[in-house]
């Protein structure tokens, strides 16, 4: 059974969506949970569904690319990497904000064409 507001297409503010208002992923195909899940990080893309708690989160690292997309992906405390789909990062800067206030910290790393 699915999380509540977790549905797709369910793009209303305030379901918990980390991201735009008017969205709910990249294209409206995927999402993120945050808001109501107070020990959770929900995120969901087509089929693909998962779940970390928010114990298991050490930071989140956000790294912009050539074609300054930024992919996010969430290092856990036994040291392994979780790279959330793109279609279900909501914008950079909203998430890193919502993250922030569940005291989670993040980590910015750009592209370089050199090293």
């Amino acid at each position: 059974m699915a999380a509540p507001g977790s549905e797709p297409g369910n793009d209303v503010h305030g379901t918990g969506h980390l991201g735009h208002p008017d969205r709910a992923g990249r294209n409206g195909g995927g999402g993120s949970l945050a808001d109501g899940y107070a020990d959770q990080l929900t995120w969901y893309s087509g089929r693909r569904r998962a779940t970390l708690d928010w114990s298991e989160v050490t930071h989140v690292r956000f790294d912009t690319r050539l074609d300054f997309s930024v992919r996010a992906t969430v290092l856990l405390t036994g040291g392994r990497k979780v790279r959330l789909p793109y279609e279900s990062t909501p914008p950079d800067k909203l998430m890193e904000a919502a993250l922030n206030a569940h005291g989670i910290s993040t980590e910015r790393h750009h592209f370089s064409l050199i090293g």
